[in-house]
């Protein structure tokens, strides 16, 4: 993880909490401690002597990001984890490393919620496509702009030539025109570009248009 990196802003609205920067519970601490204690090893720059005050810091910062107590202590656990292994790399920088890294931990893990939940989203869209039970395709304006296919159009027609298409515009049409992420987000879930995802979208249209909106069209 780049200590440097630039810390990005965000926000995961799981297990909210009205306060926008807590401290620890009284357990939190003691319940993160999962390193032996040394007493022989007490002086003030050790880190059993420090986790306390690094634990609390990792906790504040993480959970600006998550907001989320339960989620702000285990990113502070693994924080504070990593700390222990790089300790002696770590302990003259000890708060700022505690600060960027927690943050870091914290962004990661919305994102990785927020590209999961993208996906249930997607998996969604193919049961309902299966089903037959997305008629929202046919009423959005971007999917097909310029044809006669609308509202009144053959639903069952629409989702047939949807279903046929290769995987990949499949799910691009489902994302977009279903779903209605951007490009960025359909990047994300399927891991990939947006150039891609444009070149995707522009193809499945092109297919559509072919099957449904003009189906006799270029034949003599």
């Amino acid at each position: 993880m780049s200590f440097d990196g630039e810390l990005l802003t965000a926000s995961s609205g799981r297990g909210r909490d009205p306060d926008p920067d807590p401290d620890p519970d009284a357990g939190a601490v003691a319940r993160s401690r999962r390193f032996p204690a040394k007493p022989e090893m007490r002086e003030p720059d050790t880190f059993e002597a420090r986790f306390g005050e690094l634990f609390v810091l990792a906790y504040r910062s993480a959970f600006r990001v998550v907001a989320s107590r339960e989620d702000a202590e285990d990113v502070g656990i693994e924080t504070l984890a990593r700390a222990y292994v790089r300790w002696p790399d770590v302990r003259q920088k000890a708060e700022p490393w505690v600060r960027v890294v927690a943050a870091n931990l914290a962004i990661d893990l919305t994102r990785h919620r927020g590209a999961e939940a993208r996906l249930l989203e997607l998996q969604r869209a193919e049961v309902a496509l299966h089903e037959g039970e997305i008629s929202a395709l046919s009423d959005h304006p971007g999917l097909l702009p310029g044809s006669d296919l609308g509202p009144g159009s053959d639903l069952g027609k629409l989702l047939s030539a949807v279903a046929d298409l290769p995987d990949r515009q499949r799910q691009v049409v489902l994302l977009r025109y279903y779903c209605d992420m951007s490009e960025a987000e359909i990047a994300s879930v399927l891991a990939c570009t947006q150039g891609t995802v444009k070149r995707h979208a522009f193809r499945a249209r092109a297919a559509l248009r072919a099957k449904v909106a003009h189906p006799g069209e270029g034949r003599s």
